[in-house]
């Protein structure tokens, strides 16, 4: 019998990106009919957190156990009595360990020294955190070299690394070849039995119905760091009569001079439940991708899949050949420069046209990439 154990933090029922992550792993995994459980910590931190809506965590698979535990002590203890239960028993098991945050794949250091043959190690990394590009280069501090160690125990001992795209793999890896000849792409995808849930929720509200006949335009979560959106608000600046732009978060990098015009409107966070409600309603997605001088942007913002679940169009303000350009460009979305003519001249293509055509997204259906899962965990490692 082969079982899945995967290790994540702050996972469903949270609303937390990389928790997000591994539970979909865990719905597409255990929807093949594999034995999964997801072990995350929710301590009284998490409890603090947004929390997905009863009606999307009622949607799972009988093969699906999710346990929370309230701290990192207690559960490498339960997985020690997990998997040596199982290994008595001869059964099959595969260990996925998640970043961020760094922990997991310390978990999975330890569980490897202990178990060694018995398991097939998994780590998952949709982060470069060993050598972060939102850090100086010169920085030194004693968190980044435990994260560097980590990095490298991991990739030695491990069985296999998932990463999110080949942009993020060649990047993370640079020259370490073994674990370029380890590694597997499963890309941001999202999974058809929530997709079909939350059409069938959201576009039924009555209550979501948009009487403006402004274009509306959204944007969820903070805008900060790396990211910019001072040319895109100055380009909205003239079109105040024909597009609303809203943002649920904070903004905190914008220039302390510049006034913005009516037609833009920041919100503080919503609820997941409300943030889908808002994006039903828009006409178009607002992704502000990370700049950095010296690469392409490896990350790709998880923010996507929210589009991907009501079908609606995106904007994506980003530079060529970054893995959201990417992604854009095989998607048919807008792809826009970060320069304010570009901006400015797309706005002015978008209030002309008559109709809005909602995308079709299902080459990033779990039931479209689900063949690599079952790559993984039906063969002999």
């Amino acid at each position: 019998m082969n079982n899945v154990i995967i290790i994540a933090k702050d996972s469903a029922p949270t609303t937390d990106p990389a928790g997000l992550v591994v539970y979909r792993y865990a719905l597409s995994i255990s929807n093949l009919g594999i034995n999964t459980k997801l072990y995350s910590i929710l301590n009284r931190k998490s409890k603090h957190k947004q929390i997905l809506p009863n009606w999307l965590l009622s949607i799972t698979s009988k093969y699906l156990n999710v346990i929370n535990k309230d701290n990192i002590f207690t559960l490498l203890f339960s997985l020690i009595i997990d998997i040596r239960n199982k290994v008595k028993k001869n059964e099959k098991i595969y260990l996925i360990t998640h970043t961020n945050p760094l922990y997991s794949h310390w978990i999975g250091i330890v569980l490897k020294v202990i178990f060694h043959k018995n398991i097939v190690w998994i780590s998952s990394f949709t982060d470069p955190y060993a050598k972060s590009p939102f850090e100086k280069k010169k920085l030194r501090t004693i968190g980044k070299l435990i994260r560097i160690i980590e990095q490298k125990i991991t990739f030695s001992l491990c069985n296999k690394i998932i990463f999110v795209s080949d942009l993020m793999c060649q990047y993370i890896c640079d020259k370490n070849k073994v674990a370029k000849e380890k590694s597997i792409i499963i890309p941001f995808y999202y999974n058809e039995c929530w997709k079909l849930e939350i059409k069938n929720r959201i576009n039924n509200d009555n209550d979501n119905d948009n009487d403006n006949d402004k274009i509306k335009i959204v944007h969820t979560g903070n805008i900060y760091g790396n990211r910019d959106a001072s040319l895109f608000f100055k380009a909205l600046s003239y079109f105040e009569n024909e597009i609303d732009f809203v943002n649920f978060g904070k903004i905190n990098n914008l220039p302390s001079d510049m006034l913005l015009p009516s037609n833009i409107i920041i919100n503080d966070s919503i609820p997941y439940e409300n943030v889908l409600k808002e994006i039903h309603q828009a006409d178009y997605i607002l992704i502000i991708d990370s700049f950095f001088k010296e690469i392409k942007n490896p990350y790709i913002p998880s923010k996507i899949i929210d589009a991907m679940y009501l079908d609606k169009k995106i904007i994506g303000i980003t530079d060529k050949e970054t893995e959201l350009y990417k992604f854009l460009l095989k998607t048919e979305n807008i792809i826009i420069e970060n320069k304010f003519q570009p901006i400015y001249e797309e706005l002015k293509r978008i209030i002309k046209k008559t109709s809005y055509k909602t995308k079709d997204y299902s080459q990033y259906s779990d039931n479209k990439i689900s063949y690599i899962f079952e790559t993984i965990f039906f063969q002999d490692n």
